[in-house]
């Protein structure tokens, strides 16, 4: 028996393809992707794409360039930053044994206006920002420097966080 060209075609998959102009492959040239989420108003994660110049290889380095990311403004209509304004990184993002640790500043419990899923939101942006990266499977928070028990009452934060992915708006 022959093998037809029909028995390939029906076992030929199409593949995914992303076609980009000229001037939108220059904007990415020499830059790597970073994955963002952001809050939409119905309380999800939406995913965003940005690209950072590709001299950044440490995996710190591009931790922490996510998180000050994450503090500003996104870009897209409809998505809304969840860190609490004022809020500031207090070092660098160190990444060890795949645990990314994050200290930020007291704004980030002060002036956030709390409930489950507002809470829920703010640290998942964050830990499902930064466990997009291959060696980043959990994230541990400090507030100045310190451990606390508790983030605005409903979720304990002494504990290192995973990934959590049933907020995340799908496309």
């Amino acid at each position: 028996d022959y093998v037809t060209v029909n028995d390939i075609a029906e076992k030929v998959y199409p593949v995914s393809c992303t076609v980009i102009n000229e001037e939108e492959s220059k904007k990415i040239q020499n830059k790597v992707p970073i994955h963002l989420y952001y809050a939409t108003k119905h309380n999800k994660l939406k995913l965003v794409v940005r690209y950072i110049s590709s001299t950044q290889q440490d995996i710190n380095e591009i931790a922490t360039i996510i998180v000050k990311e994450l503090m500003k403004n996104p870009k897209e209509r409809g998505l809304y930053n969840v860190i609490p304004y004022g809020t500031k990184l207090r070092k660098p993002v160190k990444v060890q044994n795949n645990t990314a640790y994050v200290d930020l500043s007291e704004e980030f419990i002060k002036n956030h206006k709390g409930g489950k899923e507002g809470e829920k939101i703010t640290i998942f942006a964050i830990v499902n920002s930064l466990t997009e990266l291959k060696d980043i499977n959990r994230v541990n928070f400090k507030i100045n420097g310190k451990a606390l028990k508790e983030y605005k009452g409903n979720f304990r934060f002494d504990k290192d966080f995973p990934r959590y992915t049933q907020n995340i708006q799908q496309l």
